[in-house]
């Protein structure tokens, strides 16, 4: 496969710095503090930012994406085939196996944009879970500024130069987040876009994915703000919540 070209490789350059060990170490350590058993799902595994990583550390690692080219990336770097990938809706996958641990991070549930497809794609975390088995769930979250604000609809640029422009808009009726990039060439005679990205997220409050969780068998242990496991405060913009599952 030829790596310049890589839809997995434009993916992961795009996320940057996510993919540096400073964001990936932290997350990996606190996954593997927080599971009892080595099996381990991960639903939007996209190229194994995370999966893989924990493969290496013993886990036996299972991954859900709808995404093929971001899985045949993930293919081509596990060259030990040390995790099992599956193309997949993560709300309506059906593994014949449960798992001491299940986790999506970053936007991943937030990508699902509805709350009946989040509520669905918990019932199917909650049927996939070992008796006792934990549960990890990233969330973005509006900053307190933002959920103060009296505005329905805030926009928020969160970069910006003479070749790229970034900004969010929250709709804060709807729980929505609307997600715009636009890469540009710029001259005194001439403006074009030449790349453009547009991503809808559904955004839930902690105390809402505790409710949703506790409705289907899931029992909320903590939340926090970050990975190196700080408690979650109003400057937080995202939450973590680790579940377990009842049953």
């Amino acid at each position: 496969m030829d790596e310049r070209e890589s839809p997995g490789r434009v993916y992961e350059e795009s996320i940057y710095p996510m993919m540096d060990d400073v964001f990936v170490d932290p997350t990996v350590s606190k996954l593997a503090e927080l599971s009892f058993g080595k099996d381990v799902l991960e639903l939007g595994v996209g190229t194994g930012r995370i999966a893989l990583p924990l493969a290496n550390k013993g886990y036996r690692v299972t991954g859900v994406d709808h995404d093929s080219e971001l899985l045949a990336w993930l293919k081509e770097k596990d060259d030990k085939h040390l995790v099992t990938s599956f193309l997949s809706d993560m709300v309506t996958i059906r593994l014949d196996q449960q798992f001491d641990l299940i986790y999506s991070i970053m936007n991943t549930f937030a990508f699902l944009e509805s709350i009946e497809r989040q509520k669905r794609c918990l019932v199917t975390i909650q049927k996939h879970l070992k008796p006792k088995g934990r549960v990890v769930i990233e969330m973005p979250l509006p900053t307190f500024a933002r959920r103060k604000a009296n505005q329905p609809i805030i926009t928020s640029v969160f970069e910006s130069s003479t070749e790229y422009l970034g900004f969010d808009r929250y709709q804060r009726k709807e729980q929505r987040i609307e997600s715009f990039q636009f890469a540009f060439q710029l001259s005194r005679e001439h403006f074009e876009v030449v790349e453009s990205d547009h991503k809808t997220l559904h955004y839930l409050w902690p105390k809402q994915l505790e409710k949703m969780a506790e409705a289907v068998g899931l029992t909320p242990i903590t939340v926090l703000k970050n990975w190196e496991g700080s408690p979650i405060d109003e400057t937080a913009n995202s939450f973590i919540m680790i579940m377990e599952n009842k049953k």
